[in-house]
């Protein structure tokens, strides 16, 4: 026995060949739909924990930034009361070797909390070069 073939024209032979072609693709699509399905989501779950691992960085940011200047208040606020208690103290009034008070008057300057001071701007402006 013998398969017989039927006889077909050009163009009954292209929708064949156009109807292979289809079935080819939907059976390519349908195995491959699983894989592609598969990575969707696989990049969904990584975007959301990105997103996650950008909002705690954020938040960690945010509080860094806060310890940190509330430190620097603390330290600044700090200071300012040690040399208020030191301005009031009994016997501030008395006069002090001039070079010790030079001296502590330079370090207190490099704190930002008095570098803007009257006598701190002085002491700068004494400290530069006459033009």
């Amino acid at each position: 026995m013998k398969l017989q073939i039927p006889a077909l024209d050009a163009v009954q032979w292209a929708l064949a060949a156009l109807a292979v072609l289809v079935v080819c693709i939907a059976a390519w699509w349908l195995i491959t739909s699983p894989a592609r399905e598969a990575q969707e989501a696989a990049k969904g779950r990584a975007t959301t924990i990105q997103s996650a691992a950008n909002s705690a960085s954020g938040r960690d940011a945010a509080n860094i930034t806060d310890r940190a200047h509330n430190t620097a208040s603390t330290i600044e606020n700090t200071t300012r009361d040690n040399a208020d208690a030191i301005r009031n103290a009994p016997g501030a009034n008395q006069p002090l070797n001039p070079d010790l008070n030079r001296v502590a008057l330079e370090r207190l300057c490099n704190r930002p909390s008095y570098a803007r001071t009257e006598q701190c701007l002085q002491l700068a402006r004494s400290r530069q070069p006459a033009r």
